[in-house]
């Protein structure tokens, strides 16, 4: 299923969709479907189905291929080359007309669909897309094209990622060369829309944190610096494929040559530039969402994307509060009984790999027991690229494509101060299986899905899943020691201190010193390092928790209800098997299950 992989030249987390930017948010909303379930009988034949259904399975598909060619960054991460030239270019004024114009038409034929005509199946999965499309409408009246900057997971970032053939580019044809000349132009468009939306921002005072901004500057002089050229945007040239004639080779490098020192590096120095020149001066001290014009509305908006719930924030902040006391108890009671020193940490690759080949091993082993189904699909594990690895995570995943072109990939970052080895059980279980890549890559090999599901992105369900299968390692042959243990009680409390951050610094309106004092008292270090996390993303962070405490209390319903029937394997198998659905939307479904499975 995996293999080991070791970045040329390199030296905790989440899953990343390969753009980190606000239409990825939006287009990941709309990801929802419908697919087949046991508790409700299937139609044998398509002229069998009602017409209410047939329409509302049209309109699934049609509104999937009209954002397809909206999002060509989108198409190519899943293995669609009809417009493999092009980039999203997001920031565009007309593309974001062409969205919110989508959006509404894909309401109104859904209006149009009478609901009551459908089946209970689809009844639910039209709620799952009403859900989407108001979402990404209540989004879209915010300006976060004003915002564009987002180190280590922005456009820029992804751009270099994939000039360095880590990304969606594996320059093995020419036609990866073509798509990365016709890229340049997307991205010098891209670049100089950030630059118009910043002074724009300056005018209406929507400006990003300083300390965003300087995160941006130091990864663009990163990226720029003299020995970073070549490994990240010299790769098209070293890559040409070999059985090309000499003449040709030398005009496909006469041409790279120019893209890249007349486009891409002044592109990249421009942002750059305008930042220490012009923005930086302009920047906030404040961190907070909430310091700018209806940003404590805009903070609730993205509260209710990120955990598809109507939690307000102040129950989101009191959840965190009762989440962090219970996790803290745990972990005192546990550390009492340490043997010894724990594990401790390593900066040296071969070390890393080698625990996570032993971690795959061990889990793959004992998946049947919990689990009807294992996925197919390939993954590796990576370290993360030099000229990011000082603004991502500790450890995230990438989606592999779904025609095996790309593998899934566990990306660990060995950059800040090394892996700490403590922690490698709970972070395999949540990037790797069963966490993301397994959650995932089973979305995306059900072949009778329609691709709404197959390739939906819902964070509190992504996320909720990847802390949620944490909590499977005893049952899958890890967590034997004690300090392994300790280090997934760890985990758990960073993510219950985020509900606390995150709703204090954007709703609160925490300075970034008030953070590192509540932060301190509290005694959440994982919440105090992670407050330049909080700043670039808010609301992203909610998810996590909020995610998994629905499963926990979903499964904890289902054990009191069935008693001795209950088989962990039947609700993995109804979590997973209809892909991510807004947290509302499964907790229905699970009931549906459940009245099912109890009888009349």
């Amino acid at each position: 299923m995996w293999k080991l992989f070791s970045s040329p030249g390199s030296d905790s987390g989440s899953a990343q969709p390969q753009t980190r930017s606000s239409f990825a948010l939006l287009l990941g909303l709309l990801m929802l479907s419908v697919t087949s379930q046991p508790w409700i009988a299937e139609p044998q034949a398509a002229e069998r189905a009602p017409k209410a259904d047939q329409a509302l399975e049209a309109l699934f598909e049609r509104s999937f291929e009209a954002f397809l060619e909206l999002d060509p960054s989108f198409a190519a991460s899943i293995a669609d080359r009809r417009n493999f030239g092009r980039l999203t270019v997001d920031l565009d004024p007309e593309h974001r007309r062409k969205v919110k114009a989508l959006t509404t038409q894909s309401l109104r034929d859904l209006d149009a669909i009478d609901r009551k005509a459908l089946s209970p199946r689809n009844r639910l999965f039209a709620d799952a897309f009403r859900s989407a499309q108001r979402s990404r409408l209540d989004l879209l009246a915010f300006p976060n094209h004003l915002l564009p900057l987002q180190p280590g997971w922005g456009f820029t970032s992804h751009f270099a990622r994939m000039a360095s053939g880590t990304g969606d580019l594996s320059y093995e044809t020419i036609g990866d060369h073509e798509a990365f000349l016709s890229r340049v132009d997307d991205l010098e468009r891209w670049i100089d829309l950030a630059i118009q939306g910043l002074e724009e921002g300056v005018r209406k005072d929507v400006v990003h944190p300083r300390s965003v901004v300087l995160g941006m500057i130091d990864e663009l002089s990163h990226q720029l610096h003299e020995k970073n050229l070549d490994p990240i945007f010299g790769t098209p040239l070293r890559t040409l494929p070999r059985d090309l004639n000499a003449e040709d080779r030398e005009v496909w490098a006469r041409h790279l040559q120019a893209a890249i020192e007349d486009g891409v590096i002044p592109a990249y120095d421009r942002l750059r530039r305008y930042l220490v020149e012009t923005y930086l001066d302009h920047s906030r001290e404040s961190i907070s969402l909430s310091e700018l014009p209806e940003g404590d509305r805009w903070y609730r908006t993205l509260a209710r994307a990120y955990t598809t719930t109507d939690l307000e924030p102040e129950e989101i902040f009191e959840l965190g509060e009762r989440e962090t006391r219970r996790i803290k108890r745990q972990i005192e009671v546990l550390a009492r009984r340490l043997p010894g020193p724990s594990p401790g940490f390593s900066n040296r690759w071969k070390t890393v790999s080698e625990r996570v080949e032993k971690l795959t091993q061990t889990v793959e082993k004992n998946l049947p027991e919990l689990f009807h189904r294992i996925p197919d699909s390939h993954m590796e594990v990576r370290q993360v690229e030099p000229f990011r690895a000082g603004s991502t995570a500790g450890a995230f995943y990438e989606r592999p494509a779904p025609d095996g072109s790309k593998p899934g990939i566990y990306y660990v970052n060995l950059s800040r101060g090394g892996f700490n080895l403590g922690h490698a059980e709970a972070l395999f279980l949540h990037e790797a299986l069963p966490g993301h890549h397994f959650q995932i890559a089973d979305a995306q090999e059900r072949q009778g899905l329609p691709r709404f599901l197959r390739f939906g992105y819902v964070g509190a369900y992504i996320e909720g899943w990847g802390l949620y299968a944490e909590s499977l390692g005893s049952d899958l042959g890890l967590y034997r020691s004690p300090h392994q243990r300790l280090g997934r009680l760890h985990f758990e409390l960073g993510r219950a201190a985020r509900l606390i951050a995150d709703v204090g610094i954007h709703h609160f309106g925490w300075s970034r010193k008030q953070a590192e004092s509540e932060l301190g008292r509290r005694d959440l270090q994982w919440a105090l390092a992670e407050i330049d996390r909080y700043t670039r993303m808010p609301g992203q962070a909610l998810s996590y928790k909020i995610g998994e405490m629905r499963l926990q209390e979903l499964r904890s319903r289902a054990e009191e209800r069935l008693g001795s029937a209950f088989d962990i394997r039947d609700f993995h198998h109804q979590v997973l098997d209809t892909g991510p659905l807004p947290i509302s939307v499964l907790e229905k479904k699970i009931e549906l299950w459940l009245e099912s499975a109890e009888g009349p």
